[in-house]
């Protein structure tokens, strides 16, 4: 995959947000206003390149 598939305006404006804080992917969604599923397709993405990891938060 070449990098200009994964720095696309909207990709760099979502790790921007998750560098601020942890967002849910609905979240991210609504402050950038596209879909729940762009957001999902690209954690993946950014996930398989090794950009972003999934951390969990216990709730106690």
């Amino acid at each position: 995959m070449e990098l200009i598939e994964i720095f696309t305006k909207k990709n760099i404006e979502i790790l921007k947000l998750l560098s601020k804080e942890s967002l849910h992917i609905r979240d991210i969604a609504g402050n950038l206003d596209i879909s729940p599923a762009k957001v999902h397709n690209t954690i993946q993405l950014f996930k398989k390149n090794n950009l972003i990891r999934k951390t969990r938060k216990k709730i106690r």
